[in-house]
């Protein structure tokens, strides 16, 4: 079985030829041997597959400013403030946008700030949001242009390469787009975005639906390249730790589900990445119909593994099963015990893909890595009853 379809029948909560795993290196040039490093994501997968490890490329669909917005970048300095401080401003049609960071020591984008980062969340680091009340959602709803031009010609071209290579290999593809809360959180930080669904969940809910436009225009841009196997909705701010329960219900659930049809009209796969605080949303991924949560972990998030394969059983895949953070940085025994439990609980009957949460990072330790790869080729044959 091809690794594409290995992890399509795991997706579809079937048996495949073995448990397959999918290891998510983030940041990250090399599995093991620090030696054999990789360029691109093309190189990777032909690693990852010489050694029998199953990989997906990803495609992400672009994201323009309409060209009728005018982009002003300014750097200057305060007294009052111990970095420079980069200004940028969005002159809209609708009123403008205004974004201000600080300068820190760790800041990575030179004299620009991108809209949609987890750097320009902290408040230590954000002065001033791009969205602060209600009137920059009016100025927000004509920020953003359907990809075209140079911009669109890029992305179709990179597409087409990945489907060739997806074809020749037997790779799966996934599709980034999607970020509902994520860019809620990016857009006017956690503080704004927790203030705004308890004191004025109009502006939120009128935040989301904007969101939500962007995400169904990345959707029907991504299913037109004809290689995506699954989209991608990261859902890492929209955990219940942010989103209570109940609003999660009420904010989420909704822009999920209409994501997740209409994934499912364009004959796609819809996986949902949220990494912590998953237990009380289990019926939500359920009846919102997902294929695929990324996420399950039992260290980071102490669920138990039984409990979830027990709700999601025959209705949703579930990748994950094993900490990346702490167990892999445990002694080889510990390890092999920790995949060992993940199989046992959440292999049966097919519907699993194992990973270590939230992925594999560039200081994951190889040895830890090495026994996880290890122990999974020790008991990933099924079938698992």
């Amino acid at each position: 079985m091809i690794s594409r379809d290995r992890m399509i029948t795991a997706i579809n909560c079937e048996e495949p030829d073995h448990v397959p795993v999918y290891l998510r290196p983030f940041e990250r040039i090399y599995l093991i041997d620090e030696n054999i490093i990789w360029k691109d994501q093309f190189e990777r997968a032909k690693i990852f597959l010489r050694l029998d490890l199953d990989d997906a490329l990803s495609l992400h669909a672009p994201i323009m400013i309409n060209p009728d917005v005018e982009v002003k970048v300014i750097k200057k300095s305060e007294n009052d403030e111990k970095y420079p401080l980069i200004v940028k401003e969005y002159h809209t049609s609708r009123g403008v946008l205004k974004h201000v960071v600080r300068m820190t020591r760790d800041w990575p984008h030179g004299g620009d700030i991108p809209i949609f980062d987890d750097y320009i969340v902290p408040r230590a680091r954000t002065r001033k949001y791009l969205l602060e009340n209600g009137e920059d959602l009016d100025a927000l709803s004509v920020l953003f242009a359907k990809p075209s031009g140079l911009r669109l010609e890029r992305f179709l071209k990179e597409a087409e390469r990945v489907r060739e290579f997806a074809e020749v290999n037997g790779v799966l593809v996934e599709g980034w787009g999607p970020m509902g809360g994520d860019a809620a959180v990016w857009l006017c930080g956690v503080e704004n975005a927790i203030k705004w669904t308890f004191r004025e969940p109009k502006l939120m809910d009128t935040l989301l639906k904007i969101v939500l436009e962007w995400d169904l225009q990345s959707i029907e841009l991504l299913s037109k390249v004809k290689c995506i196997d699954l989209i991608i909705h990261r859902g890492w701010y929209e955990n219940t730790h942010f989103w209570p329960p109940r609003l999660y219900k009420k904010f989420i659930t909704p822009m999920l589900r209409r994501e997740v049809e209409e994934t499912h009209r364009r004959g796609l796969k819809f996986g949902y990445i949220i990494t912590t605080g998953i237990t009380s949303i289990l019926d939500d991924v359920i009846d919102c119909e997902v294929d695929l949560l990324l996420g399950v972990d039992p260290i980071q998030d102490r669920v138990d593994l039984g409990v979830v394969k027990e709700k999601l059983d025959g209705k949703v895949c579930i990748w994950g099963g094993v900490n990346s953070a702490i167990t892999l940085r445990s002694s080889s025994e510990i390890i092999g015990k920790a995949v060992l439990d993940a199989v046992k609980r959440l292999a049966p009957g097919g519907g699993f893909i194992l990973g270590a949460v939230d992925a594999i990072f560039k200081d994951t330790p190889p040895q830890g890595l090495k026994a996880f790869i290890e122990a999974w080729r020790r008991v990933r044959s099924y079938p698992y009853r």
